[in-house]
């Protein structure tokens, strides 16, 4: 049965560690990290902001600053073992990512890196960490969202990873960012929805191939688990979908904006994963005092961004990371791969 825990400062996650005696544990991560850009001048994106000469002044001082303190969100995010598999949002390129993995918090899961280049007008992507010892990937490729009304318009693609656990069990991972509210949250909607029915589409298509569907959507949706898109998503026909965000508190979200908490990162999973042998276990929302900040003019706090402005803050991203834990229950104590 899955479990909803919210981290409101620090989670102690050493309850898991001596679970995974009995009942080993696969451990996943989805973070927007914000503008994870390196300081490179990419002749095909519109990437100047984040360039030493801009007014931004994004130095490699900056740069790895960053990326340490992201590195090191992910690896406490799970508590006694970092994460088998984590799903980002907003890196620049292969490179940020590989970055990001060697970074001294990560540098001992030994990640392999998934990327593809896609056509976000700044030149963001999503991406993929994995420890090869944990899921085997198999395939993976980037799916592109079209707009028939709209040929102009470009975004992130979505990108689906397949592997096979130490139990011989295939998992299916997509990753999204879908488009953004600009122009605000009613104009920009049919984007999205136009993003959910390609995913849903490609739901579809991998349950025609697979009766028992293992299958996690994960990302940010730039919509909340209510909205039109998400519903549009969650009709996949071939398949049944949950959303672990679904019935989360309205007192927290993954991104504020004004005095409005949102979840606008999730995870959702197939059936398959809540009756199967491998089984969803829990999800949290993680953050640490350090990741936060009060708001001035309103109540409560925020994530702690890198920037205001042009001014280099020294945060993290203005979403907060969202953990899941699947159970695999068919491999006991024999689990190798941590």
């Amino acid at each position: 049965m899955l479990r909803y825990i919210i981290l409101l400062l620090l989670f102690n996650l050493e309850l898991h560690a001596q679970e995974r005696n009995d009942h080993p544990f696969i451990q996943l991560v989805w973070y927007n990290v914000e503008n994870a850009f390196d300081t490179i001048d990419s002749p095909i994106t519109h990437d100047a902001e984040y360039l030493p000469q801009s007014d931004k002044k994004w130095t490699s001082r900056r740069y790895w600053t960053k990326l340490n303190r992201i590195s090191k969100v992910l690896r406490n995010a799970t508590g006694w073992n970092p994460p088998d598999i984590i799903a980002l949002g907003e890196v620049e390129n292969a490179d940020v990512l590989y970055h990001i993995s060697t970074r001294p918090a990560l540098l001992g899961a030994n990640y392999r890196v998934i990327h593809y280049e896609s056509p976000d007008y700044r030149g963001i992507d999503v991406g993929i960490l994995y420890n090869p010892n944990v899921i085997q990937m198999f395939a993976s490729r980037a799916i592109p969202i079209d707009f028939p009304n709209h040929p102009q318009k470009r975004t992130r693609d979505l990108l689906l990873a397949s592997g096979t656990l130490a139990s011989g069990d295939t998992l299916h991972i997509i990753a999204a960012h879908w488009p953004s509210r600009r122009g605000g949250k009613e104009h920009s909607e049919p984007f999205r929805i136009r993003a959910a029915q390609i995913c849903a589409d490609v739901v579809d298509s991998l349950a025609r191939y697979s009766r028992d569907l293992n299958l996690l959507i994960t990302g940010d949706f730039n919509d909340g688990p209510h909205d039109a898109s998400i519903d549009t998503l969650m009709q996949a026909r071939r398949v049944k979908l949950n959303n672990a965000m679904r019935e989360m508190p309205t007192t927290l979200g993954t991104h504020r904006y004004g005095a409005e908490w949102e979840y606008l990162d999730q995870w959702m999973y197939s059936e398959n994963l809540q009756n199967g042998p491998i089984q969803v276990d829990t999800t949290y929302i993680y953050y640490n005092p350090s990741m936060i900040e009060p708001v001035t003019s309103l109540p409560g706090f925020r994530p702690k961004r890198s920037w205001n402005g042009n001014f280099f803050t020294n945060g993290y991203s203005d979403h907060l990371p969202i953990v899941l834990i699947l159970n695999d229950s068919t491999q006991g104590e024999n689990n190798s791969g941590h």
